[in-house]
């Protein structure tokens, strides 16, 4: 984990299948403590005219091959192991693609931190992104890195504030899952006792996940 000032957010990430991924605003400028214009990732973006806020943390995520890299700002609205059976028939999908890593846990889950997709960038890779979906109709799109067929974050096509990245492809320490959701999915007597679990969506959840928006909403 390294840590970095926020002082503007990036525009959205765009969620059409097939199409790359776009960049953060020109107004911001990658400069690292020593003052020099690396682009290195462990550098902290400081906008024009903006005013220094406090440090947040940040994450790495990559794919399997390093061809992908996103980079994450803030805490987690949540970390959860999803059980719906569109998340487990997804995962066996991509799992069958050429060499793509595991995706699905001991439990059949796919752990997953949620965050808000305004702060999410590509830093390395963002054209090898490659949208993946159930069906025509499926409301959400899975992001897999075409490079070595790793899944990275499921987005959705509507105005919905958040993107759920795959937890497995985080580099170095990262919030560990708190509760398994959509465990109604699962067969009687399948459900694991290790975490909390819920047949649906909590209401923890669902009110951070309002939270979250609202923040987005004034501008925090």
């Amino acid at each position: 984990m390294v840590t970095c000032s926020l002082l503007k957010f990036p525009h959205r990430l765009l969620v059409d299948p097939g199409r790359p991924v776009s960049t953060w605003s020109k107004n911001i400028l990658w400069t690292c403590r020593t003052g020099c214009d690396s682009g290195d990732h462990r550098c902290h973006p400081v906008a024009r005219g903006a005013h220094a806020m406090l440090p947040q943390p940040c994450f790495q995520s990559s794919c399997a091959c390093g061809g992908v890299l996103l980079e994450t700002r803030g805490r987690p609205i949540a970390a959860v192991a999803c059980h719906c059976s569109d998340c487990q028939a997804a995962a066996r999908q991509i799992e069958g693609l050429p060499g793509a890593p595991p995706i699905l846990d001991a439990c059949g889950g796919t752990a997953f931190l949620v965050l808000r997709k305004d702060r999410m960038r590509p830093v390395r890779g963002g054209e090898l992104l490659r949208g993946l979906k159930l069906s025509s109709t499926s409301p959400t799109t899975r992001y897999v890195a075409a490079c070595c067929n790793a899944m990275m974050y499921l987005g959705f096509d509507d105005a919905k504030h958040w993107v759920s990245m795959n937890r497995a492809r985080f580099d170095g320490e990262v919030p560990a899952v708190r509760m398994r959701v959509c465990t109604g999915s699962m067969p009687d007597g399948a459900v694991p006792a290790d975490l909390p679990c819920y047949r649906g969506y909590p209401m923890s959840l669902m009110g951070g996940l309002v939270l979250a928006g609202f923040a987005r909403w004034i501008g925090r």
